[in-house]
């Protein structure tokens, strides 16, 4: 193979160089329709052709949990808790979790604070209860937690899960409850005031 030869770019100096100003001809791009999309069909079967843009606020909402309960029907492992990375004061109450809310859980994270024996807790996007239930073991008795989903089979479960909770925590009555609410309509349950929300 034959290399080419090496050509050196002639040497201006400062003073000779004298900028070329050229004034492009202005060119109208034409219109190119995108080519056709195939709507992308969610895993929960959602028909997402008959949803227009400007669809209104129950629409969106009802979409929503049409997604999440199909997703929850479907959902049926041991999502993978990373055990290590939990507080030490928190682990053992994870294991004790029933069986079915652990398979409930979707593997989102966990926010467990410290020190919140007493505290009244908000658990906002609870699911199944998975951290709602380990956060009424960490606050105690004299504590309370409420769970707040939208998605109804989520709450049903959460709500049949509790006394289960209760009975492994030692409780003689629930200090926790599942809302099934949008975040947005939380003020309309008055509840009392919380001191720690996650």
């Amino acid at each position: 193979m034959v290399k080419p030869p090496m050509i050196k770019p002639p040497v201006v100096k400062a003073a000779e160089f004298q900028p070329t100003v050229v004034k492009a001809p202005v060119v109208k791009a034409p219109v190119v329709k995108p080519p056709a999309v195939k709507p992308h069909v969610v895993k929960a079967n959602v028909d997402t052709t008959s949803v227009n843009t400007k669809m209104d606020e129950n629409m969106s909402q009802k979409i929503i949990k049409e997604m999440y309960f199909k997703l929850y029907q479907d959902f049926d492992v041991d999502t993978r808790l990373n055990i290590e990375a939990v507080p030490s004061y928190a682990r053992n109450i994870l294991l004790k979790i029933s069986e079915r809310t652990r398979k409930s859980y979707d593997g989102s994270s966990f926010f467990i604070p410290d020190a919140i024996e007493g505290a009244r807790v908000l658990d906002i996007g609870c699911g199944g209860g998975s951290l709602s239930f380990v956060l009424s073991k960490l606050v105690g008795p004299a504590g309370y937690v409420v769970g707040v989903d939208f998605s109804e089979e989520s709450i049903k479960l959460c709500q049949e899960e509790t006394a289960y909770h209760m009975k492994e925590w030692g409780y003689s009555k629930p200090n926790c409850e599942c809302i099934c609410t949008y975040v947005e309509k939380l003020l309309d349950f008055q509840l009392e005031p919380f001191d720690v929300i996650v």
